[in-house]
């Protein structure tokens, strides 16, 4: 399976990148093919734009999103693009992303990552 990772790139801290890489790694060594950003393509760019468009290409190319949502401004876009692209997305950090909503009722960005996710489940069960 070719899995998109959605994580943040920028101001991310040291355990942070730990908990990434090591997620990274572990799928896999599982048989999985990841795109991760961090590792995957130039971060170097003036604009952001040939970052945007090589990200767009490597999710058109995946088979679902796994997201470590932060609700980063990158993230947004990379959201809209997986939903028009069609694409299913697991959360990798529920449980933050829960206790965020908690504090934070209405409408968002993250709620949309959140549903998203319970879709996931919903057709993996039905799989």
């Amino acid at each position: 399976m070719y899995i998109y990772f959605l994580c943040p790139v920028r101001k991310v801290t040291p355990e942070v990148k730990r908990f990434l890489d090591d997620y990274v790694s572990s799928t896999e060594s599982q048989g999985h093919h990841v795109h991760y950003p961090h590792r995957d393509v130039e971060q170097n760019d003036p604009t952001g734009l040939t970052l945007m468009l090589k990200h767009r290409e490597a999710m058109k190319n995946s088979n679902e999103v796994h997201a470590f949502w932060t609700g980063s401004e990158g993230q947004v876009c990379d959201l809209g693009m997986a939903l028009a692209l069609n694409k299913p997305l697991r959360l990798v950090n529920k449980k933050d992303v829960e206790e965020w909503l908690g504090k934070n009722p209405g409408k968002s960005f993250t709620r949309v990552a959140y549903e998203l996710d319970n879709l996931y489940h919903e057709i993996s069960k039905i799989k």
